[in-house]
């Protein structure tokens, strides 16, 4: 094995930020972007997606790979189950071609009709395996691209918003930090990564929302506020239009899932005894 074979296969690394099927999901979205990958599918027909020219009924024959900062709108007339996660990982896939990738549904298949009724930790190892999986799918000629806009001062700025996105200035205050004109940011932003950066911003609202609905006990009304919206209402709106479900309904999900885990192992545990 090389040298450079051994340091890529030793930096690797993998880290999913959600990983759940959701049973009822109804998508009405144009143009929202995710920071980290996306991957789904759709055990049943129900829902489009499409980004650029880009659009595919997202049908069981398929699952979808999806690259970070790609722009993305998704609508269905009916509502659809949805196995998806978020996630990040190093190079090779730092730099990748963004488009929406339809690939192999086999992997997705096996996993939830064999082992998304696991427990974790064994669960995430497997998820974790398929992912690589359908990273692995990826053609040679999407990896490693330089995007064809690209602007180092706003690849700066959205490294530093991503770790800061409960406190987000307006854009005014961007361009400054930018050393840009308000115009000049707003348009080379928008020819970056193909959305207003106030559209942007409002995703990264919505995604920290979502993880502090999994990993906090706070009210979705002080969360409301914490992610800078005005009232539970419009943060509710919001939210089912970016993800499809109810953020109530989203965290009595993981919490049911929780619950489920542990009498599972309680079972196991009275079992063994």
């Amino acid at each position: 094995m090389s040298k450079t074979t051994k340091n890529i296969a030793g930096d690797f690394f993998l880290h999913i930020h959600i990983a759940q099927y959701l049973e009822r999901v109804v998508w009405s979205v144009s143009e929202v972007i995710h920071p980290n990958w996306f991957f789904f599918w759709n055990p049943e027909p129900g829902a489009v997606i499409s980004c650029g020219s880009q659009q595919f009924e997202a049908l069981p024959d398929h699952a979808y790979l999806i690259p970070p900062y790609t722009t993305i709108s998704g609508s269905s007339e009916k509502p659809f189950s949805h196995l998806y996660a978020h996630f990040e990982t190093s190079e090779p896939f730092t730099n990748v071609d963004r488009k929406i990738y339809q690939l192999d549904p086999a992997p997705a298949r096996k996993f939830y009709r064999e082992r998304f009724t696991l427990n974790n930790p064994r669960k995430m190892l497997y998820w974790r395996i398929m992912l690589m999986e359908y990273l692995a799918m990826l053609p040679d000629d999407a990896l490693n691209k330089k995007n064809s806009y690209q602007d180092d001062r706003i690849c700066r700025m959205l490294e530093a918003l991503s770790g800061n996105w409960q406190h987000i200035p307006d854009n005014r205050v961007l361009a400054q930090r930018a050393g840009m004109s308000v115009n000049n940011f707003y348009r080379h932003f928008r020819e970056m990564l193909g959305i207003s950066p106030q559209r942007y911003l409002t995703s990264m609202r919505l995604t920290g929302a979502r993880n502090l609905l999994i990993n906090e006990s706070s009210s979705i009304e002080d969360i409301a506020i914490i992610c800078g919206f005005s009232d539970r209402y419009s943060f509710s709106k919001s939210f089912k239009q970016y993800f499809g479900i109810a953020p109530g309904a989203f965290r009595n999900n993981e919490r049911s899932k929780s619950v489920t885990a542990r009498s599972s192992q309680n079972i196991k545990s009275a079992t063994d005894e």
